[in-house]
């Protein structure tokens, strides 16, 4: 297997910076030559076994709370459908509440010719109320 070297550029904080400094003249090597012993001694000692572990339980807690969000969301969903089917129930009541005051509008209006063209438009009225109300659209 070829050995190849790879440039890496990361940021790390002046008091790390100051220490990776001190103990690179220490050794009296290079800053960079000592942060890569680090890596190499850093990825002997990592138990991978160790580490997947607690990425899967990570992975199982974020699941559960995808979970649970998922069930919140349908929870709310449901909610909004109840809301919306009494808003619908509300707005038929109003539509019902207006065919009935205009139904007895229309037996306190008298027979009279001066009234005939206000009794026609409160039963035109009255008609597309109750189409309303039957066709849901209220």
């Amino acid at each position: 297997m070829k050995n190849t070297k790879q440039n890496i550029t990361f940021r790390i904080d002046p008091e790390m910076n100051s220490k990776i400094s001190q103990m690179a003249k220490d050794k009296n090597i290079s800053q960079s030559e000592l942060v890569r012993h680090i890596l190499e001694i850093g990825f002997e000692n990592t138990d991978y076994k160790k580490v997947s572990d607690k990425y899967d339980v990570l992975f199982d807690r974020m699941q559960k709370m995808s979970d649970d969000m998922i069930a919140h969301f349908k929870k709310i969903s449901y909610e909004i459908e109840m809301l919306n089917q009494r808003n619908t129930r509300f707005n038929n009541n109003i539509v019902r509440a207006n065919i009935f005051l205009e139904e007895f509008s229309l037996r306190l209006i008298p027979r009279t010719a001066d009234y005939v063209d206000m009794r026609n438009q409160i039963k035109i009225r009255h008609t597309e109320l109750k189409n309303m109300a039957t066709d849901g659209e209220a």
